[in-house]
């Protein structure tokens, strides 16, 4: 079925969501962090321009 999001929501590979939140903010990428206990390793992703998600990958493989 389709889908009609315009967001994906991500786990961790390290199980540290909130670490991941704090790096991508410091980079000026500001994603959505769930505190709740059964999202805690999950981010929010926000499907953005084109530029917008290059960036997002980028700065994710840097800091891998």
């Amino acid at each position: 079925m389709p889908s009609q999001a315009n967001f994906l929501l991500a786990q961790s590979p390290s199980g540290n969501a909130k670490s991941l939140y704090e790096m991508l903010k410091e980079r000026g990428i500001l994603v959505r962090y769930c505190k709740q206990t059964t999202l805690a390793d999950k981010l929010r992703l926000h499907i953005g321009s084109p530029q917008q998600n290059q960036t997002l990958i980028q700065v994710l493989k840097e800091i891998r």
